[in-house]
């Protein structure tokens, strides 16, 4: 029947299938000449797509997907999806927790860095002051103004 390109084991799941015929425009619409499939590997699960000849091929892969497709298989899958979101939350929230004291610190280094330089400025500022007093005061010895 049809095979999974990947791990070519042969017990691919239909998903969806679709007839395909080739109509000329003003014709009566004929019989399907084949069928399309989407398929799904329960081994790898990967989707792809096959072409499927007849359809007894199609009732037969029906059949059997109906046959596997039952509530265990989805209750199997739901948990597997509550599963992973439970990890992705915990995942998210370590995450957060992490950005907030990474935060917290750069805030605080911030205003460490702010402290500093507002006393570098003020250094400065006193130290230009004392340049103009003695610049004052050295033209003041010269005599010139």
């Amino acid at each position: 029947m049809v095979s999974c390109p990947i791990c070519k084991t042969s017990d691919a799941k239909l998903v969806k299938s679709w007839p395909i015929s080739f109509t000329k425009e003003g014709e009566a619409e004929s019989k399907p000449q084949f069928y399309i499939g989407i398929f799904e590997c329960p081994n790898c699960n990967v989707k792809f797509r096959s072409r499927l000849e007849s359809l007894s091929d199609l009732t037969q892969l029906n059949s059997k997907s109906n046959q596997t497709l039952n509530i265990k298989d989805l209750v199997g899958r739901i948990n597997d999806v509550k599963v992973g979101l439970t990890q992705s939350l915990r995942v998210l929230k370590e995450r957060i927790g992490t950005l907030e004291t990474e935060r917290a610190n750069l805030l605080t280094e911030v205003a460490e860095l702010r402290k500093s330089a507002e006393s570098r400025a003020d250094t400065l500022e006193n130290e230009v002051h004392e340049l103009r007093e003695e610049l004052k005061s050295l033209r003041e010895l010269l005599g010139s103004k």
